[in-house]
């Protein structure tokens, strides 16, 4: 599919968005901020989930507390 600038832009601006929330996400989760090794961990891992087909999934307690 091809995207319009505007779309693509658009686009741009959604993973920006998303990125910013999974980075506040991380570091609230660990207590304090990530450095830049923590931040390239987390692009790698969030790089091979959105190129996988298996399910995202989070531990057991973590989805208790959240239900």
């Amino acid at each position: 599919m091809e995207l319009t600038d505007q779309g693509r832009e658009q686009f741009r601006a959604f993973v920006r968005e998303l990125w910013q929330w999974l980075v506040v996400e991380v570091e609230l989760a660990n207590g304090g901020p990530l450095d830049e090794q923590g931040r390239e961990d987390l692009r790698t891992i969030a790089r091979r989930q959105m190129l996988s087909d298996d399910p995202v999934t989070e531990p057991k307690e973590l989805a208790q507390a959240g239900a």
